[in-house]
Formats: C-alpha cells, sequence, structure tokens
C-alpha cells in the first residue's frame, strides 16, 4: 500500500471508529513513537493531505500511526499472527516428520510380513515334501513288509 492508498485508509479507520488526536497521541506514546507530534497529526489527517502523502515519511511518520489506529480500533497485532504463523508450521512441519517416520515403520513391517511369508512358503514346502516322502516310506514298508 503507498502513502496515499495509507493516508485514505487511516482517515476512513479514524472516522468509522471515532479515533481522536489525544488517543492517537496517546497510543504513540505507549507504541514508543516519540517523533509524532499533534500538529504531524493534524497534517496526516487533514483534508486533502493525500494528494501531498509524499511529503510525509512512510517508515517514520505513517507507518506508527497506522500501527497506533490498529491499536485502538481493536485489529489484531500483525506480529501475533505472524507468531502463530510460524508456530503452525512448526507443528505441520513436526506432523510431516511424524507422518515420515510412520511410512517408514509400514514399510519395515512390509518387508517383515514379505519374510514372514516368504518363510511360511518355505515351511509349506518342506511340510510337502515331508508328506511326500512319508507316503514313499509307507508305500516301501508296506511293500517290503506285505508284499
Amino acid at each position: 500500500m503507498d502513502a496515499q492508498e495509507l493516508i485514505i485508509r487511516m482517515k476512513e479507520v479514524k472516522a468509522q471508529k471515532k479515533i481522536t488526536y489525544d488517543e492517537l497521541m496517546e497510543q504513540l506514546e505507549i507504541n514508543g513513537v516519540p517523533g509524532c507530534s499533534m500538529s504531524t497529526l493534524r497534517r496526516v489527517f487533514a483534508a486533502g493531505s493525500e494528494e501531498r502523502a509524499s511529503s510525509f515519511n512512510y517508515e517514520s511518520t505513517l507507518l506508527p500511526i497506522r500501527d497506533a489506529m490498529k491499536k485502538l480500533a481493536g485489529c489484531p497485532d500483525e506480529s501475533a499472527h505472524e507468531k502463530k504463523i510460524e508456530e503452525l508450521k512448526e507443528k505441520i512441519q513436526g506432523y510431516k516428520d511424524h507422518i515420515a517416520a510412520l511410512n517408514d515403520k509400514i514399510d519395515q513391517k512390509d518387508k517383515l510380513i514379505e519374510r514372514l511369508i516368504d518363510r511360511l512358503e518355505q515351511k509349506d514346502e518342506i511340510i510337502k515334501q515331508f508328506l511326500i516322502d512319508m507316503k514313499q516310506k509307507d508305500e516301501i514298508i508296506k511293500h517290503f513288509a506285505g508284499g
């Protein structure tokens, strides 16, 4: 937002929220902005001031006034939003890390299941071969015993 747009928006908010110059001055002091005087405030909010927007220092005059107005208008602090966004990003990363760890465990268990299935198939083959061998031995015993 450029200086002209910012001044227009601040004028709208000042009118809507009925913010007084005294309230603004007090909030500027609370915010630790000593360099902004009552005459500066009056010039910023004067009729047609947006046309002279370039005569105001954006960083040291307009932004501190905007921040003071936000507090007075009950707007949440942007740094609180940024902090919350960072916290949420950290949580998301934690969830992603947790999901990756769970996927690794799933892969390990899949491999273990495959090995167990292979071993069961080997045991099945051994049992089948054993049964075949037993049947052959039975036939041999029957052949020599009775036959």
